[in-house]
């Protein structure tokens, strides 16, 4: 289950349809629109293999800010555990963090041979005994 997002929510879809498994899409926006519309074939992919796409968004609503978050709540509330792949040290994603610890869930995040501008939101939440490192 991820987001439909660019970058890691795109690479685990593709990952579960590459071995034939089902995958589902939390999007915050209608059903009927596609956000961001470069992950069209692969919504299609989605759904062509036995997949689900979720949103409490009404038809014809497109994302914004505020339904991105709203999503990123669903994720965490659906899910057994959440793991953060990589983040800086603003990120959407640490919304869904938030929301997993909030609901209880098992919070993970990964690690690199060295802390960057782009991974600083894991060391972030390790540090702060947030998340767990993998």
């Amino acid at each position: 289950m991820s987001g439909l997002a660019l970058g890691c929510d795109a690479a685990a879809h593709r990952g579960c349809l590459d071995v034939k498994g089902g995958t589902i899409a939390i999007v915050g926006n209608g059903l009927d629109v596609t956000h961001p519309r470069e992950n069209k074939v692969l919504e299609e992919s989605i759904l062509r293999n036995g997949g689900l796409m979720l949103s409490e968004q009404p038809i014809g609503v497109k994302a914004n800010p505020t339904r991105l978050v709203a999503r990123n709540r669903l994720q965490a509330a659906l899910s057994e555990a959440v793991i953060l792949a990589q983040c800086p040290a603003q990120s959407g994603s640490l919304h869904t963090m938030r929301f997993a610890r909030k609901y209880g869930k098992e919070s993970l995040a990964a690690t690199f041979r060295q802390r960057t501008e782009a991974n600083a939101g894991n060391y972030d939440l390790i540090e702060q005994n947030l998340a767990k490192p993998i």
